[in-house]
């Protein structure tokens, strides 16, 4: 049944590409400060949050759906930390949402249901989300109809570069959540483990990979959100992460999930960025 969804998803995402245009002007390699799928404080964000104080404009036609004041809503996918948001209705039951809008630079009306182009200046990023005093947007694309949040980065014009990944101070945690550093440790007992690369406080990859012995174990997607149980997850091969499990610590993001059984092992690591860029490392380990 998943790779069914994966595939239908995909059909739609191809089909959706490029449909929707970046909501500020100017754009660089390091114009947003938080990626999606990025850890904010302890939870996977499900907004592109710029860098810089812009003029925001409408990234596709749409009627607007809704005007958020403040603090007056509070759902997993729309957080009170939008503070003064504007949600815009599209075609094919998706969503784009402005967020930490300046309620004094709105330009457009509070009341729903009417057209907007776009292109349509919408207002000025302002302070009224849980980023008080940096101004800066937070930009979502919402799939009501499979309850996701899509990385807007999969919509949008690809930029030339992005970010460079990075591929760091591996970790091993077991069952038990005791943590092994790879550069010190290369043996260890069968079971299951999750493992853990250093974050990059910016960048988050497009995919990550863990093959043992070659063959592909777990791979991780960080361009779709999903709610499950009331909680925000990426989906990997085999399940769902919750956000505990993707940011266990300030430090760590998740590479994805491996059974280790008896022998020698070769665990090889990949990440991916949007311009399928990878970074890889490979460990020879000793399972008893």
């Amino acid at each position: 049944m998943k790779k069914i969804f994966f595939i239908v998803l995909n059909f739609f995402l191809l089909n959706c590409l490029f449909a929707f245009d970046w909501p500020i002007e100017e754009l660089s390699e390091d114009f947003y400060k938080s990626d999606f799928g990025q850890n904010i404080s302890g939870h996977i964000s499900s907004s592109l949050i710029f860098n810089t104080t812009e003029q925001v404009k409408i990234s596709e036609n749409g009627t607007i759906l809704a005007v958020i004041q403040d603090y007056s809503d509070d759902t997993n996918f729309f957080p009170s930390t939008l503070g003064t948001a504007v949600i815009v209705a599209h075609e094919d039951n998706l969503l784009s949402v402005y967020g930490n809008i300046d309620k004094e630079k709105l330009y457009i009306s509070s009341e729903n249901d009417y057209a907007v182009e776009k292109g349509q200046h919408l207002g000025e990023s302002g302070n009224s989300g849980w980023q008080e005093g940096l101004s800066t947007l937070e930009f979502q694309i919402i799939d009501i109809k499979n309850s996701s949040a899509i990385n807007p980065k999969i919509m949008l014009s690809h930029l030339d570069s992005e970010l460079p990944l990075t591929l760091s101070d591996i970790t091993l945690r077991n069952k038990k959540n005791e943590f092994f550093s790879l550069n010190d440790k290369k043996t260890f007992p069968t079971g299951i483990y999750k493992i853990y690369r250093k974050r990059n406080p910016v960048a988050v990859p497009y995919k990550t990979t863990v093959l043992v012995n070659g063959i592909e174990y777990d791979q991780i997607n960080y361009n779709i959100l999903v709610e499950e149980n009331g909680k925000i997850c990426v989906i990997g091969k085999k399940r769902k992460y919750i956000s505990e499990e993707v940011y266990p610590n300030e430090k760590l993001q998740l590479i994805g999930e491996v059974m280790l059984s008896p022998g020698k092992t070769s665990l090889n690591l990949i990440v991916t960025d949007f311009l399928n860029k990878s970074r890889q490392i490979n460990y020879n380990l000793t399972i008893y």
